[in-house]
């Protein structure tokens, strides 16, 4: 069996440029800022929490947030499951495997490509690429990733606002099979999902641990969730809005998820070697935390790259082109990038990106809702 999917294709909430930059600077300018004072402190308190996150967004866009409810054990652990689910054989995989009637699942791609295809052959585990002119080239620096949504609500539910909106009541259903209206599709949890009953592998501990990591993903989501929302109050509060101005923009938590793994590579002459392209996110807000000892995630900082590192004791937030929109550009989206540091080459990367969306129904500026900006709509 062959996995073959189009580059760049699955990632809904990114827009990518093309065009280079010079290496980083090897230090970090972005600030830490500190949530839980805005949660439970003064008025005052709050009111100087939310001028730092306005400075931020006004100025670099990104940040790390401290003392929220993603903890350093709830980032190890969901981490753990990240490597976890990475390191399944590529056959079992597969039976989760995103199609093109299923954006959600698992999904591979090679982060600076166009105009290609991806094949991967799951006996060998090797990719190779087909360009336009049809020239066959190996590919190394492969990227696998597992992409989610709510898991608690069917997809057409929170999406069937959007599609009556724009096509009425009498045509929306027809929508209800589009690749961004299916579930979620996990490793499985029972012998019989999946195909997992022609599995002589399976034991009863994969089905456990899969349980375990369904389970804890839906908590992780739902935590980010919260978490996201209350750093949107204090942009509210920054522009001198009520703290609940964007609530009613975010009610359904239809946000998504993706899990990623950057493979290690054999060549360390390839230093700064773009391994994802430099975009920026479309989102009201993203979520990150990423493996210790591999780094590599730059942002562009008006005239030169700046490394941003893992900080053991937070997670990096950056606000996306929703909020750019909804805070009339006072609020910035900045472009980053994933790049290779050839000292760690040898090394996996793992990151965990929550994408905190609106509704698709909700008009973000200019009569357009949210659902006409993803692809595949």
């Amino acid at each position: 069996m062959i996995l073959q999917r189009k580059i760049l294709n699955n990632n809904i909430y990114r827009n990518f440029s093309t065009f280079n930059y010079n290496n980083a600077v090897n230090h970090s300018v972005i600030p830490i800022i500190d949530i839980k004072q805005f949660k439970y402190g003064s008025d005052q308190t709050r009111q100087s929490i939310a001028n730092e996150i306005y400075n931020v967004g006004k100025n670099i866009g990104f940040m790390y947030i401290k003392n929220s409810e993603i903890d350093v054990k709830l980032k190890t652990k969901t981490l753990e499951y990240n490597q976890w689910l990475f390191n399944l054989p590529i056959q079992k995989k597969q039976l989760f495997a995103q199609t093109d009637q299923n954006i959600r699942g698992y999904y591979r791609f090679q982060g600076v490509g166009y105009g290609e295809q991806l094949v991967i052959d799951d006996e060998t585990g090797h990719a190779k690429s087909i360009d336009e002119n049809n020239n066959n080239h190996e590919i190394e620096d492969v990227i696998e990733a597992f992409l989610v949504g709510n898991d608690h609500q069917k997809p057409w539910v929170l999406k069937k606002d959007y599609y009556e909106q724009r096509y009425g009541k009498n045509q929306s259903s027809r929508f209800k099979w589009l690749p961004n209206c299916q579930p979620n599709q996990w490793p499985a949890t029972e012998p019989s999902e999946n195909g997992f009953e022609n599995d002589d592998t399976l034991t009863e501990n994969d089905l456990k641990v899969a349980k375990a990591f369904r389970n804890h993903m839906n908590h992780y989501f739902d935590v980010c969730s919260q978490t996201a929302s209350t750093i949107v109050s204090a942009i509210a509060l920054s522009l001198a809005l009520p703290l609940n101005h964007f609530d009613h923009f975010h009610s359904k938590n239809d946000h998504t998820m993706e899990l990623k793994h950057y493979k290690p590579s054999t060549n360390t002459n390839k230093n700064n070697k773009v391994r994802m392209n430099e975009h920026a996110d479309l989102s009201t807000l993203t979520l990150l935390i990423q493996n210790k000892g591999t780094d590599g995630l730059q942002l562009w900082n008006q005239s030169e790259w700046i490394d941003a590192p893992f900080l053991d004791d937070a997670i990096l937030v950056n606000t996306g082109d929703v909020m750019e929109r909804l805070s009339n550009g006072q609020y910035k989206s900045t472009k980053h990038r994933v790049v290779m540091n050839n000292q760690k080459s040898h090394l996996s990367r793992y990151s965990t990106v929550f994408f905190y969306v609106p509704n698709w129904e909700k008009e973000i500026t200019n009569s357009d809702l949210m659902g006409d900006l993803i692809p595949f709509s």
